[in-house]
């Protein structure tokens, strides 16, 4: 099969402005200061264990909190679009919140569902699942297979 090559019209392409990217913080104010030492970024217990759980053991999560957990990423997607169209394509696309019993299980907010939804999956499934900590400073590390500290830096390889 033969391939014709395009041959330049003369029309020029549109310039779109530049938007600048929403970064959570510049990568400075995020490092660790060193082994044993603080983190800069404030260490939470409970904020730390409800995302590790989330992310890391949504295979026990119930048809309706996997329903209401895409709901709330879809939310939060849409208050971070630049554009009204845009927040209104991502919350159809990700979920309502008409629906009675969903608005119910957001009625104290997303982190409240969040923790409710963690609590109920550390006490129906405590041989599954297991929560990595740091041997050094005891907080919870990023990953079940984690060997390494984000928090204190300690590492614990082989």
């Amino acid at each position: 099969m033969i391939i014709p090559k395009l041959q330049p019209t003369g029309a020029t392409l549109p310039v779109f402005p530049r938007v600048q990217s929403r970064q959570a913080a510049p990568p400075a104010e995020q490092e660790r200061s060193g082994p044993g030492e603080r983190s800069l970024v404030e260490y939470d217990e409970d904020r730390e264990l409800t995302r590790y759980v989330w992310d890391h053991y949504h295979r026990f999560l119930t048809k309706f909190e996997w329903r209401v957990g895409r709901l709330i990423i879809g939310r939060a997607k849409a208050a971070g679009s630049l554009s009204h169209q845009m927040a209104e394509a991502i919350n159809r696309l990700w979920g309502s919140v008409d629906e009675p019993d969903v608005a119910a299980a957001l009625a104290d907010g997303p982190e409240a569902f969040r923790r409710r939804v963690r609590d109920r999956l550390l006490s129906e499934h405590p041989a599954e699942v297991f929560i990595n900590r740091c041997p050094r400073c005891g907080c919870v590390v990023r990953t079940p297979g984690a060997r390494q500290c984000f928090w204190c830096g300690f590492d614990w390889h082989g």
